[in-house]
Formats: C-alpha cells, sequence, structure tokens
C-alpha cells in the first residue's frame, strides 16, 4: 500500500496497478494497468475528498477515493521512466480528440481528421520512435503500426484536405497509441497485459 499526501492537487499524476474502466460515447471501453492517472479535479472538502481522474493514454476518465489510490496506485514522481516526453503525451492525447463525433462520419462508418492534424500525430510518433523515447505503458511496435497507418493514410488523401480510416483502421490506430476509444466494437483491453485484481472503483 502507497500512502499519499491527501489531498492531492490537480494535475498531479500517478500509475494505477489495476485496470481501470469507464463507459466511452460508443461502448464500454477499459485499459490494462499501468495507465498514468492525472488528477483533473478534486471534489469535496480537505477531509472527504474525490478526485476526478483522467487516465493517459487511454483517454479513460473516472473516480477515485483517496483510499483507493493508496491501495492500488503509486505516484509518478519527476524523471520516473514510466512518464512520457511532452511530445507523445501531446501526440497520443491529439489522437484521442479525433474520436468525437465531429470526426466521426457514422453514415459511412468512417474517421475523418484534416490532413495537418494526422501529419503533425506522424512526425511526433515518429520522433519519439526513432529517438527511443517510447515509454513502457506503450508497445513500440504497435506504435510504429499506428504511424504506418497515418503515413498510408496521409498518401491516400494525396491533395484532399483529410485522411479517411475505416473504423476497423481506426481501431488499429486507437490500439496502437494506446487508447481505450473503438469505433467498430472491438475488444479494449489489450491480451497482451492481463487484468490485475484490485478494488472496485
Amino acid at each position: 500500500m502507497t500512502q499519499f499526501s491527501h489531498p492531492l492537487p490537480r494535475n498531479a499524476r500517478f500509475v494505477s496497478r489495476i485496470a481501470v474502466q469507464d463507459s466511452g460515447d460508443y461502448n464500454e471501453r477499459g485499459a490494462p494497468a499501468g495507465q498514468i492517472g492525472i488528477i483533473d479535479s478534486v471534489i469535496g472538502r480537505a477531509d472527504v475528498v474525490q478526485y476526478s481522474v483522467v487516465f493517459w493514454p487511454s483517454g479513460i476518465a473516472n473516480y477515485w477515493e483517496p483510499h483507493e489510490l493508496d491501495e492500488a496506485a503509486e505516484p509518478l514522481l519527476p524523471g520516473d521512466p514510466r512518464a512520457p516526453n511532452p511530445v507523445l503525451f501531446d501526440a497520443v492525447s491529439q489522437i484521442n480528440n479525433w474520436f468525437v463525433s465531429d470526426f466521426v462520419d457514422e453514415g459511412d462508418d468512417l474517421l475523418c481528421v484534416p490532413v495537418e492534424e494526422a501529419a503533425a500525430a506522424a512526425v511526433a510518433l515518429r520522433g519519439v520512435l526513432d529517438a527511443g523515447q517510447v515509454c513502457p505503458v506503450l508497445d513500440r511496435d504497435e506504435l510504429a503500426g499506428a504511424v504506418e497507418i497515418l503515413t498510408q493514410a496521409i498518401a491516400e488523401a494525396g491533395s484532399g484536405r483529410e485522411i479517411q480510416l475505416s473504423f476497423e483502421t481506426a481501431d488499429q490506430l486507437a490500439a496502437g497509441v494506446g487508447l481505450a476509444d473503438r469505433l467498430g466494437g472491438t475488444d479494449t483491453v489489450p491480451e497482451r497485459e492481463p487484468l490485475i485484481a484490485g478494488p472496485s472503483l
């Protein structure tokens, strides 16, 4: 058990030792242990608080009680090798923002993203791979696969203003960068990392 100094401030970070889940826009979402939790807001008084938490890279959001952090999480301190560098953090967060209704064409089952945004994400992720700065919560080969998906989609777009990904390909992209969002209803928890038993959150 880890004893945090509660109440934690907004933007404090920790690493979850258990799998996490929430309800997304399209289906129930889950992510394996090792997610980086970021305190989005602190609810309640100093002696009785609840934390609204957003997890990276999955994008999962839920609520944690102080005792749940003590039982199932570890503080993420400056310099911890599990922490992503800012470029990787921002690129994955940008891709996470694509999985919203503004980009999703449910009529044609397509994820449509401006070419400029897709190119910026691809360049950022490729730079992280080339520098060997992939943090442990992500898989290097899967991240490289995500870059290939973006690169191919940009090439196929030609002079067009958007890349278009089928829901199946969009799901592969999401899995490659560790996102829990799925458009095609596929399994949301990577099989390579089994769920870890823990308290119900």
